[in-house]
């Protein structure tokens, strides 16, 4: 099984930085010490950043015989079978999806029924070249389309 950590951009981190220097401004702002819904409010940015931090860790790719792998936050691994893979295209796009870059391969698959939607699998692994390489060794009949 080849495993594919997701590409992160500038703007998670740029959203962690943020609320880090927020949660550092709101623990300064109480000259009379610590209060209660001061603690409240600490504590809820903490969770936010642990759970950005957890987000980090859980998107992953992985190629597995016949089947691409595909697990985002707390969800288990789903698998999709490669040699129904259509096309992948390189896009730039702000839709949700398991990915946190917004340059992503936009993958189409042949038949509806694999996602159980028209839309295709955006997805954004860190080395995109060896990702395509890799998919297009189990299936050649893979296309790859401009964006």
């Amino acid at each position: 099984m080849i495993y594919y950590k997701a590409k992160i951009d500038g703007w998670f981190w740029t959203l962690i930085f943020v609320l880090t220097f927020t949660l550092l401004m709101v623990c300064s702002i109480s000259e009379d010490g610590w209060t209660w819904p001061g603690i409240v409010v600490i504590c809820v940015f903490l969770l936010i950043f642990l759970f950005l931090i957890w987000i980090i860790t859980t998107v992953k790719y992985a190629i597995r015989g016949k089947e691409l792998g595909v697990r985002n936050l707390a969800y288990k691994w789903e698998w999709l079978p490669i040699d129904k893979i259509e096309s992948i295209k390189p896009v730039k796009s702000v839709l949700a999806g398991a990915a946190l870059s917004f340059n992503r391969l936009s993958i189409k698959f042949t038949e509806r029924n694999v996602l159980k939607s028209t839309m295709p699998l955006e997805i954004a692994p860190k080395d995109q070249n060896e990702f395509i390489n890799n998919l297009k060794s189990v299936n050649p009949k893979i296309k790859i389309l401009n964006q």
